[in-house]
């Protein structure tokens, strides 16, 4: 007895574990949506792990890597997210050796790449926990070289969109510290500003009877809009999409004004290959938006009948006689034959 208990005992502690790992991988599957993407805002540790797995995407200045679910276990694969937020300020430098190679034009990428290490350097090695998980790309280009100082415009790309974020306090405070880049180069932060790059003005709003995939206005955002089921836009389009372009802070797109206007059914889309007869003035399974108009429409059924009758019928039987005469003309025997040949003769035809 002892014996039997033990593998029944065995065998339940199986069965046990074998519907724990069901429920906990069912656990997982629920808390994911099979084919969604998720960006920034949805990112939890497993994601986290998973997006720092995957190669960098082409253009680190409007997107960044999302993952999107594949609907098994915790298998994610790489897609791409475009909701980055910008934020952009201007750098003074001071000091004279970044002043005397500024108008070295060899030299200016060498300046750009020692202010763009600084600032990657001390925000990976930061205490600002948000700025070192979100920071995307940091761009930095020379603007400007006024009399005593060199001017460098940064962009501060980050992952998500959120409006609160500011890095003010972590780039005057610690990564220019007493006044100085990188410990070495004099900066002058006095007026610093730091303006994150949105279009003034909203997308267009959403017409009635459609709708939009955003409303943000955040630089590089992209808003497409299209229309309810049995409506279509007025651009005669399936979209459209709105882009809030970085370089001038404007909308722009194909056409500024739309509208969703309700569409009419063409035979065409109903159906490509269509039957409709045309009955006692009365169409049958016409789609809606169409009429039958008297004495405008024939009966084509009946003009095909005309055509075989009086056309194709006698056309075959003048091209079978044909054939025929050819045929009893090339055989000598044949009594066609005989008779011509009779008369060529001088005799009278005879078909005895």
């Amino acid at each position: 007895m002892r014996g039997l208990w033990g593998v029944l005992g065995r065998g339940g502690l199986s069965l046990f574990q074998l519907l724990l790992v069901f429920r906990l991988t069912e656990q997982v599957q629920s808390t994911y949506e099979r084919g969604k993407v998720y960006c920034y805002d949805e990112f939890d540790a497993t994601i986290k792990t998973k997006v720092e797995s995957f190669p960098e995407v082409a253009d680190p200045m409007t997107s960044y890597n999302g993952a999107k679910y594949s609907g098994s276990g915790t298998s994610f694969t790489a897609s791409t997210c475009r909701d980055v937020s910008t934020v952009k300020t201007t750098l003074k430098v001071t000091d004279t050796e970044f002043i005397n190679n500024a108008s070295d034009a060899s030299q200016v990428p060498t300046l750009e790449g020692i202010v763009m290490k600084t600032f990657e350097e001390e925000f990976s090695s930061g205490t600002n926990t948000e700025i070192k998980e979100r920071l995307n790309k940091i761009h930095v280009k020379l603007d400007s070289t006024p009399t005593g100082s060199v001017l460098f415009t940064l962009q501060f790309v980050f992952k998500g969109h959120d409006d609160t974020l500011t890095v003010e306090s972590e780039v005057t405070t610690v990564v220019l510290a007493g006044g100085k880049l990188n410990d070495t180069w004099t900066v002058d932060t006095t007026g610093m500003t730091f303006v994150a790059l949105k279009c003034p003005a909203n997308p267009p709003a959403t017409p009635a009877n459609g709708a939009a995939t955003t409303t943000n206005n955040f630089a590089g955002e992209m808003v497409t809009y299209t229309c309810n089921t049995g409506y279509r836009l007025s651009t005669k389009t399936e979209s459209l999409v709105f882009t809030c372009k970085r370089d001038t802070l404007t909308w722009t797109a194909a056409q500024n004004t739309f509208s969703c206007e309700e569409a009419l059914e063409e035979l065409s889309t109903v159906n490509p290959d269509p039957e409709v007869m045309c009955l006692n003035q009365i169409w049958e399974s016409l789609p809606d938006g169409y009429n039958c108009i008297p004495n405008t429409f024939t009966n084509a059924e009946k003009e095909e009948e005309f055509y075989f009758m009086s056309v194709t019928i006698p056309s075959a039987a003048g091209l079978t006689l044909g054939i025929l005469i050819c045929l009893c003309c090339s055989r000598p025997e044949s009594p066609l034959c005989r008779c011509c040949s009779d008369k060529r003769a001088g005799k009278n035809p005879s078909f005895a």
